[in-house]
């Protein structure tokens, strides 16, 4: 008999929620990862092809972000264990 676990992990896999679950862990480690004062500044709310979008409350948090942009691609990825982060685009809402 296969360990419940196991089978739970073969079905995700197979059934392409991994991806899904990838980029929702994304989102829920980005204040993590990017610290108390930028994320009081900027939230992470989705991911499509790659690419996360994040809204700042600012157009001059947006330029800051963006000259760091590269970092928290890395810092990102690194968390998770996976390259599921390609690119960020920081929007102002």
């Amino acid at each position: 008999m296969q360990h419940i676990g196991k089978a739970l992990q073969v079905f995700i896999k197979n059934s392409g929620l991994e991806k899904v679950l990838d980029q929702q862990n994304i989102i829920d480690v980005w204040d993590e990862v990017v610290g108390e004062k930028i994320s009081k500044n900027a939230k992470a709310k989705s991911i499509e092809y790659g690419v996360l979008k994040v809204e700042t409350i600012s157009p001059t948090w947006r330029q800051e972000l963006h000259l760091q942009k590269k970092d928290i691609v890395k810092k990102l990825n690194e968390k998770i264990q996976k390259k599921i982060i390609k690119d960020i685009r920081f929007i102002w809402a």
